[in-house]
């Protein structure tokens, strides 16, 4: 299991994924960005938090992600769609 503290390391591809879930006209610089990732992290429960890195740290598909959980990808889409939610209102509210 990877602790959430993990994604301080900088990966690109974590960024550019996620980045629809930054609000039309949000300025955030990588270390900022880091920072808010942390803290979101901190903030998930335990579950959402291994869906989260396991999608965007570990870059794992969602077919692999259900295949690891023995979850419908389905059920694997809705719960990452629901996260980015969370994450798109917490980055809102940071500011």
């Amino acid at each position: 299991e990877v602790p959430p503290d993990i994604i301080l390391q900088k990966n690109r591809y974590v960024f550019e994924e996620l980045s629809t879930c930054i609000p039309a006209g949000t300025k955030l610089t990588e270390d900022e960005l880091t920072l808010i990732l942390n803290s979101f992290l901190n903030g998930l429960s335990r579950n959402e938090t291994k869906f989260f890195v396991r999608r965007y740290y570990s870059l794992l598909s969602v077919a692999d992600i259900a295949s690891e959980t023995g979850i419908k990808e389905n059920h694997v889409r809705s719960r990452l769609a629901k996260i980015r939610k969370k994450l798109t209102k917490f980055i809102k509210e940071w500011k």
